[in-house]
Parts: C-alpha cells; sequence; structure tokens
C-alpha cells in the first residue's frame, strides 16, 4: 500500500545530491513529481565543495542532476549566487542546460537560518544585484526555448505570498519531521509518528494562520530576519 502514489499526490524532491542512486531514482519512477531539484553552488568543483563544506559534493550533485534528468525527471537546478561567483553564472547555467535541466533557479542567497550568522559572505547590495540580473536577462535570451532561467524570491515576498494564499504543500525533511516549508522555522508533526492525513488536516491545511507563526512574522525585519537569529540561535518550533 502506497497512499501518496495512489491519492496522485504530486512531489517536489529538494535534494544535494549526496544520497541519490541509481536504484533511487528508479523507485522514485511511480511517482508523481512536480519536479526535481538538485542544488549545485558553483561551476567550480572546488568551489562548490568548500561552499557546501564537503569534498566530492559537486560530484555527487553533477552526478545526481545526470541520474534524474536521463530517466526523464522534471530537472531544475538550484543555484546559490553570491559575489564570489556571479562572475560564472552563465558558465553555470550552460552547465545545468548540459545536465539536462529544464530549468535553473538563481539567486541571491536568503538570509535564513545559519546563514544570518554568516552574511557578511552573502550580498544584497544594489551593484550585486543589478549585474545578476542583468546576467539572469541576457541568459534567458540566449537560451529561450531550451532551458527556463529562473529567479528566487526576495524571502519576505515568499512568507507574504505564502501567508495570503491557502496552503498547498509541506515540506518533509529527511528525519521526518513537516516543516511549513524550507525557511519558516515550525514543525507541524513527523511521518514517522503519525499519519501525514492527520497532521495536513490538523494544522497543514491552516497553519500560515497559526497565532505563533503570525507573531513570527510580525517580528521580521525587512530582510526576513528574526531577533533570535541575530544572537545566531536556530529555532525549531513545534506548532499544536
Amino acid at each position: 500500500m502506497d497512499p501518496l502514489h495512489e491519492d496522485g499526490t504530486g512531489f517536489v524532491l529538494i535534494t544535494n545530491g549526496l544520497l541519490v542512486t541509481k536504484e533511487i531514482v528508479k523507485k522514485f519512477k511511480k511517482y508523481n513529481f512536480y519536479w526535481v531539484q538538485v542544488s549545485i553552488d558553483d561551476v567550480l568543483e572546488a568551489a562548490h565543495d568548500e561552499f557546501r563544506g564537503k569534498i566530492g559534493s559537486w560530484d555527487k550533485a553533477v552526478n545526481a542532476a545526470y541520474l534524474f534528468s536521463g530517466a526523464g525527471f522534471p530537472l531544475r537546478i538550484a543555484h546559490a549566487v553570491t559575489p564570489d561567483n556571479l562572475s560564472r553564472l552563465p558558465e553555470m547555467i550552460d552547465l545545468a542546460y548540459k545536465l539536462g535541466a529544464s530549468s535553473i533557479v538563481c539567486g541571491s542567497v536568503m538570509l535564513s537560518g545559519r546563514a544570518v550568522a554568516n552574511k557578511g559572505l552573502f550580498s544584497n547590495e544594489e551593484e550585486f544585484l543589478h549585474e545578476l540580473y542583468c546576467i539572469i536577462e541576457q541568459s534567458q535570451c540566449q537560451y529561450r526555448g531550451k532551458i527556463d532561467i529562473l529567479t528566487s524570491s526576495d524571502l519576505m515576498m515568499d512568507i507574504n505570498r505564502k501567508k495570503n494564499l491557502p496552503n498547498s504543500a509541506v515540506v518533509i525533511r529527511p528525519n521526518g519531521d513537516v516543516r511549513m516549508d524550507c525557511t519558516m522555522p515550525f514543525t507541524i508533526g513527523n511521518v514517522l509518528q503519525d499519519n501525514i492525513t492527520d497532521i495536513w488536516r490538523n494544522l497543514g491545511s491552516n497553519c500560515w494562520d497559526h497565532e505563533i507563526v503570525t507573531k513570527y512574522i510580525a517580528e521580521l525585519d525587512e530582510f526576513g530576519i528574526h531577533p533570535i537569529h541575530k544572537n545566531h540561535q536556530d529555532l525549531d518550533i513545534k506548532l499544536g
């Protein structure tokens, strides 16, 4: 019995590629994926590995991308743009195209979680963003009809959009925790302990209206940073 397959549930898989194998790709073939997203943060192997903090992670990510695209999955490459790799963005887009991706989403790093403690490594300055969007616009013209080149949303814009629309998705973490989304620090259940249908009915469908969530959003600054993160503390808040 596989209820998530039988009821037509749609999925998005987000992975760094480290654990992706041919066997896993074959197992996933029966599910309805809107897209499979593999994170590759530089066209240079050493730079990606340093950014990720693990030697060999670039090889794993690239291999995972090949496996998914080769098996017919709609592949999306996620690329975090920083001042260090901005000049290589055209090469990164070309790599995504060669990997068989149908889309690549690129943008500056969202200052969420541990990124807040390391925000000096990133940039939201006007000059940086202007050059970033110019490269994206030029590349969209160059690759039109070949690969979709997308930009990531501003964090506060993304939060406000989700807050004001009916909730249609949750994130399941590797440990089974069910999160509201990729950036908010709220856990609404665990699929290893509770039925996913019950989790959705109890909190998933209306979690963005929860009073604790509403208070948290109200305390975010213009960059989407909560005061507690400024002290380099991570949050893991269980709702319900």
